[in-house]
């Protein structure tokens, strides 16, 4: 784990300039980690508990930075089951329009799968599988067969980048569920190695 932990990092310090990217790359995050939360009046809150604290200062720059979120996040440690993590609470009167942009609102309704819009160019759906990565990814670093895999409670979303990269040749296997988690996992050294290329993994990852 403290190989992922550090690769995450590494990606939450770098990132695309491009807005389209780093929305789409949102988007996933979100999608993967995060939780809607209702309140009176229709308000509406957005939770995501992020055990890395690089990946918790890039989601909080983004939502600063691209929807002008400022005050309206907030940041604290939290410990789960002996675990410390960042929760991130975002509360704003502009949060229905920020999750209908990133495409986990679409017309008011909550939208478990990909962001079509979001992922029509190439690179952004790097993004998006770069994102999916940081939020809910691990990867070994053994001398044996290399070992990644991304998990959700998110199935539909799972399946769908299941499917993605069963196209890409990248997966053969099923999406496995354990616990309340959906997984899927790509082996052997060639096929970790060539989807982190695709999401523009540090070489020395």
């Amino acid at each position: 784990m403290a190989y992922t932990e550090e690769l995450v990092s590494k990606l939450s310090h770098s990132v695309s300039k491009e807005t389209c990217c780093r929305l789409a790359m949102l988007s996933a995050i979100v999608k993967i980690d995060g939780s809607i939360h209702l309140g009176a009046k229709s308000a509406i809150s957005l939770e995501l508990k992020i055990s890395n604290m690089a990946l918790s200062r890039r989601i909080i720059s983004e939502f600063k930075s691209l929807f002008g979120l400022h005050s309206e996040v907030s940041l604290r440690r939290i410990n789960i089951r002996g675990t410390t993590q960042s929760q991130i609470l975002i509360k704003s009167n502009q949060l229905r329009a920020v999750l209908e942009k990133l495409e986990v609102l679409q017309g008011g309704k909550l939208n478990l799968g990909m962001p079509k819009n979001l992922i029509k160019r190439t690179c952004c759906k790097s993004y998006f599988l770069r994102g999916a990565f940081m939020a809910g990814g691990y990867v070994n670093q053994s001398a044996g067969t290399a070992h990644l895999e991304i998990s959700s409670e998110n199935k539909k979303l799972i399946d769908e980048l299941s499917k993605m990269l069963n196209e890409k040749k990248l997966i053969e296997n099923r999406v496995r569920k354990k616990d309340n988690y959906f997984s899927f996992y790509i082996k052997s050294n060639d096929r970790v190695t060539a989807f982190l290329k695709l999401i523009e993994a540090p070489k020395e990852a």
